[in-house]
């Protein structure tokens, strides 16, 4: 009998594409010798083209690196990287360059581990090791949470973004495009605090979860029509992005009942940025961060009733 082609293998859910990882660095001279000499990647060409934030092309995901405090993710992230000699030989030629910060690599036998200036951990692989779906790209992040929070995040991936959401043994595995997943994988190991990095996404139908109660429970800003930046550390943007950070990102709630034990509340102070870039004649580029206020006309005597400095009908 001939084997069928499963046409269901590439189906994706609402998520869409892993758009970016922005991690804040120290250093924008040592992270151009890593990512570009070292890894090999290359500077987007038209966006954050100063010296005091970078746009990094990884296939069609990028990295976004802001000067400041550095900042490291709790986990790793998958990169697929073509030519392994070629990687091992840029890799050895930077040494010298970085010398004095955490960075490292080592060949393993299904990838090669890569530790930039700041101690963010990236392992390479070769795009035959990933089934031939990225050449080159972001395949993957991994996160570590705690023991127990696996079946809640996939719980929280699948009701509240639709998309395809698994657990294997102590992994939760997310669909965020072709051939890209999220990994959620519990650790005994103590976790660091959340220092504000996060991840952006794209998801096909973004105005049916933004209806959910739940929806409004992560939500704490919105930019313009655009952007949804949530309690979780990541973004959502249209074609769509959310910002889902990490913050309060949801292995933080752990468990099954990780959405049922939400508070459901509408009104609240959201806030965002409002962005405005032209070319010609002169180059301008202004960026303004606004907020707005949104008050649940249903909910104004439970605010009366909880907030001092809000009154109904009194003063």
């Amino acid at each position: 009998m001939t084997n069928q082609y499963d046409r269901g293998a590439e189906d994706l859910g609402n998520i869409v594409g892993l758009e970016h990882v922005n991690l804040q660095i120290a250093d924008q001279g040592l992270a151009t010798v890593f990512y570009m000499s070292g890894l090999g990647l290359t500077r987007d060409p038209y966006m954050m083209t100063s010296i005091d934030n970078m746009w990094v092309n990884v296939g069609r995901s990028q990295f976004h690196l802001p000067t400041g405090t550095a900042q490291k993710l709790r986990g790793h992230i998958g990169l697929v990287i073509p030519d392994r000699a070629a990687l091992l030989a840029r890799l050895a030629r930077v040494g010298k360059l970085l010398e004095g910060t955490q960075f490292a690599f080592t060949e393993h036998a299904n990838h090669v581990e890569a530790i930039c200036p700041w101690g963010n951990r990236f392992l390479c692989h070769d795009p035959v090791s990933r089934a031939g779906q990225i050449v080159l790209g972001m395949a993957y992040v991994a996160f570590d949470v705690p023991v127990g929070a696996a079946s809640g995040i996939a719980d929280f991936y699948r009701r509240l973004f639709d998309t395809p959401a698994s657990v294997d043994k102590s992994t939760a595995r997310v669909s965020v495009g072709m051939g890209q997943e999220l990994l959620f994988r519990e650790t005994e190991a103590p976790l660091a605090a959340y220092d504000g990095h996060h991840i952006q996404v794209y998801v096909a139908n973004f105005s049916a979860p933004s209806t959910l109660p739940v929806w409004r429970s992560f939500v704490y800003s919105l930019s313009a029509a655009w952007t949804a930046r949530s309690s979780c550390g990541h973004s959502t943007s249209r074609a769509s992005s959310s910002r889902l950070g990490n913050r309060g990102d949801p292995s933080n709630f752990g468990g099954s009942s990780l959405l049922s034990r939400l508070t459901m509340t509408a009104s609240g102070l959201y806030s965002g940025v409002t962005t405005h870039t032209r070319f010609r004649p002169r180059g301008h580029r202004l960026r303004y961060a606004i907020f707005m206020m949104l008050l649940d006309l249903d909910e104004l005597p439970a605010l009366d009733a909880r907030l001092k400095l809000f009154g109904q009908d009194r003063f």
